[in-house]
């Protein structure tokens, strides 16, 4: 409700909102423009479908990929290992090299002595990355998405199914008239979604999640 209401503010003044959370479901369903903060410093930012979809910074991995599974199995957490650090005393170079579990891929220790700028680190349709990672994409692609199917768990891989809820509610809200016709289609499209990962169709199970 609050943020219904938010939305119709917006509307009715025509102004913007800044909004402050660690709800990565109400980013997806609010946000048009996302900025990821650690340590003090945004580390990536891009529209939500870039930040969300093909996000190029570790730290964004970690937020994704701690999401509670939305299917109905238990499955266990990835949670981002280690502790935030102290803004008092920020460790030099990437604020996130003392957690990032990529930061060996760098040479020279480059990431523990050098603050990376924040610029766009891949070709395509990507957001700006504070990171020292030449092939973001790459890596997110062949290793983290892949993360939670290999674990049994698809629907938590990408934030694709996330970020279809979001849609969903959003879509029931401004839809009352048949909201369970609509309900009935998006629960469809995800199911299948999440069956194409477990099969090994990737590409299908993507299809079937930008649908929604």
């Amino acid at each position: 409700q609050i943020l219904h209401l938010l939305n119709d503010l917006q509307a009715e003044f025509g102004s913007a909102i800044i909004m402050i959370t660690h709800d990565l479901a109400v980013v997806a369903e609010v946000a048009d423009d996302v900025m990821v903060m650690y340590g003090g410093r945004a580390v990536e930012h891009g529209t939500a479908e870039q930040v969300l979809v093909r996000p190029n910074h570790p730290y964004t991995w970690g937020l994704l990929q701690s999401i509670p599974a939305v299917s109905s199995e238990q499955a266990e957490l990835y949670p981002i290992k280690g502790n935030p650090p102290s803004l008092l005393s920020l460790p030099p170079g990437c604020s996130f090299a003392p957690r990032c579990p990529y930061v060996d891929r760098v040479p020279d220790g480059k990431c523990r002595t050098d603050l990376p700028e924040l610029i766009s680190r891949s070709a395509g349709d990507h957001g700006l990355s504070r990171c020292h990672l030449s092939n973001p994409d790459a890596i997110f692609a062949a290793e983290v998405s892949n993360i939670a199917v290999a674990a049994g768990d698809p629907a938590r891989a990408v934030p694709w199914a996330e970020l279809a809820l979001a849609k969903a509610d959003l879509v029931l809200a401004t839809n009352p008239e048949n909201p369970t016709f609509v309900l009935d289609q998006m629960v469809a499209a995800n199911r299948l979604g999440i069956a194409r990962s477990q099969t090994g169709d990737h590409q299908g199970a993507k299809a079937a999640f930008e649908v929604l």
